[in-house]
């Protein structure tokens, strides 16, 4: 194993793929740094647990640092924690280019995706991405907490043209026996009004 991790590291090294550790330095460079602290006597032990353990260790953090590519492979990802995760990244990212692959997991089945992909959405904040979809979840969902997100994301998105459609969905919800999903309906609401009568002054 430590023969493969060895030709692992030197070809990172080669192409240039690690990034930069929390003290400014190559991952690679760290490594050969820790290897010439031990005695040889340990070196020659090619097989020592610990040896094996710290070269896995810092070579993981050669490739640590994904592209916003890499995050947008994930959200066709299998494991919904990974999903969630990618997208809480690209939202926090703000990466326009996601945007269709975020459409797509608002009919994941799972709730926490859906809320995760509305989210990130809003974050990135594109007018007119994915407003008919948004507005679909808000009104077949049965979670409060997906109709949360998918209003709130709606909110930072929504194009003019769906504007009555949003409107329309909000009033229904000023009727909600959710106490939380009423409230932000009345409060985006506000919020509406505030910005017509700033655009027609």
């Amino acid at each position: 194993m430590a023969v493969v991790m060895n030709r692992g590291i030197k070809r990172a090294r080669e192409r240039g793929r690690w990034t930069r550790n929390a003290w400014g330095k190559d991952a690679i460079k760290t490594i050969d740094a820790i290897r010439s602290w031990l005695p040889p006597s340990v070196m020659k032990l090619k097989s020592n647990l610990t040896i094996i353990l710290l070269q896995l260790l810092l070579a993981t953090a050669i490739f640590a640092e994904k592209s916003s590519d890499d995050y947008i492979a994930d959200l066709k990802s299998e494991d919904m924690n990974i999903q969630i995760a990618a997208a809480r990244k690209l939202g926090a990212s703000k990466v326009e280019k996601a945007l269709p692959d975020l459409t797509a997991l608002l009919k994941s089945p799972a709730t926490d995706v859906q809320v995760a992909a509305a989210t990130a959405i809003g974050a990135i904040g594109k007018k007119g991405a994915a407003s008919d979809e948004l507005l679909a979840l808000a009104a077949g969902s049965k979670s409060g907490l997906v109709k949360y997100a998918a209003y709130v994301a709606l909110a930072n998105t929504v194009d003019k043209d769906k504007t009555v459609a949003y409107q329309e969905a909000l009033n229904k919800e000023l009727a909600s026996s959710d106490p939380l999903l009423k409230d932000l309906a009345s409060k985006l609401k506000k919020e509406d009004k505030k910005a017509k009568e700033s655009d027609q002054g």
